[in-house]
Protein backbone atom coordinates (compact mmCIF):
# COMPACT_ATOMS: atom_id res chain seq x y z
CA UNK A 1 0.00 0.00 0.00
CA UNK A 2 1.28 3.81 -0.93
CA UNK A 3 -0.17 4.88 2.92
CA UNK A 4 2.94 2.98 4.18
CA UNK A 5 5.29 4.59 2.29
CA UNK A 6 4.24 8.21 3.83
CA UNK A 7 4.82 9.35 7.40
CA UNK A 8 1.49 11.89 8.57
CA UNK A 9 4.17 12.82 11.41
CA UNK A 10 6.11 14.30 8.96
CA UNK A 11 3.87 16.19 6.29
CA UNK A 12 5.21 19.36 7.96
CA UNK A 13 8.63 20.49 6.58
CA UNK A 14 9.69 23.31 8.63
CA UNK A 15 10.25 22.21 12.35
CA UNK A 16 11.46 23.84 15.50
CA UNK A 17 13.73 22.36 17.99
CA UNK A 18 13.10 22.39 22.03
CA UNK A 19 15.80 23.00 23.60
CA UNK A 20 16.80 22.61 27.39
CA UNK A 21 19.37 25.45 28.08
CA UNK A 22 20.86 24.33 31.19
CA UNK A 23 22.10 20.66 29.48
CA UNK A 24 22.16 22.19 26.15
CA UNK A 25 20.78 19.62 24.64
CA UNK A 26 17.39 19.24 22.00
CA UNK A 27 14.36 18.08 24.02
CA UNK A 28 12.07 17.28 20.81
CA UNK A 29 11.65 18.66 17.52
CA UNK A 30 8.04 19.88 16.67
CA UNK A 31 6.41 20.79 13.73
CA UNK A 32 6.36 24.94 13.31
CA UNK A 33 2.49 24.63 13.91
CA UNK A 34 2.49 23.28 16.93
CA UNK A 35 5.43 25.23 17.87
CA UNK A 36 3.12 28.58 17.77
CA UNK A 37 1.05 26.77 20.56
CA UNK A 38 3.33 24.59 22.92
CA UNK A 39 6.03 26.47 23.05
CA UNK A 40 5.83 30.45 23.09
CA UNK A 41 7.60 32.55 25.22
CA UNK A 42 6.10 31.77 28.98
CA UNK A 43 4.41 28.68 28.01
CA UNK A 44 4.67 25.71 30.01
CA UNK A 45 6.26 23.07 28.65
CA UNK A 46 6.12 19.23 29.29
CA UNK A 47 8.52 16.27 27.91
CA UNK A 48 9.54 12.90 29.57
CA UNK A 49 7.75 13.55 32.34
CA UNK A 50 9.52 17.02 33.42
CA UNK A 51 7.99 20.27 33.41
CA UNK A 52 10.23 23.44 31.39
CA UNK A 53 9.37 27.03 31.25
CA UNK A 54 9.83 28.07 28.21
CA UNK A 55 12.09 31.21 27.89
CA UNK A 56 12.04 32.05 23.94
CA UNK A 57 11.02 31.27 20.98
CA UNK A 58 13.13 32.41 17.99
CA UNK A 59 11.48 32.37 14.96
CA UNK A 60 14.23 32.86 12.50
CA UNK A 61 16.56 30.52 13.89
CA UNK A 62 13.55 28.00 14.89
CA UNK A 63 14.45 27.11 18.34
CA UNK A 64 12.32 26.71 21.75
CA UNK A 65 14.48 27.45 24.66
CA UNK A 66 13.48 26.55 28.17
CA UNK A 67 14.58 24.83 31.48
CA UNK A 68 13.55 22.55 34.02
CA UNK A 69 10.90 24.34 36.40
CA UNK A 70 9.27 23.36 39.43
CA UNK A 71 5.57 24.70 38.82
CA UNK A 72 2.30 24.19 40.52
CA UNK A 73 0.52 25.39 36.99
CA UNK A 74 0.23 25.09 33.47
CA UNK A 75 -1.28 26.97 31.22
CA UNK A 76 -2.98 26.45 27.30
CA UNK A 77 -2.95 29.42 24.93
CA UNK A 78 -6.56 30.51 24.06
Amino acid sequence: MPSHSVSIRSIETERYKVIDQQKKEILEEIEESRAFFQVYEGAVYMNQGKTYLVTSLDLSRKIASCYVADLKYSCHRQ
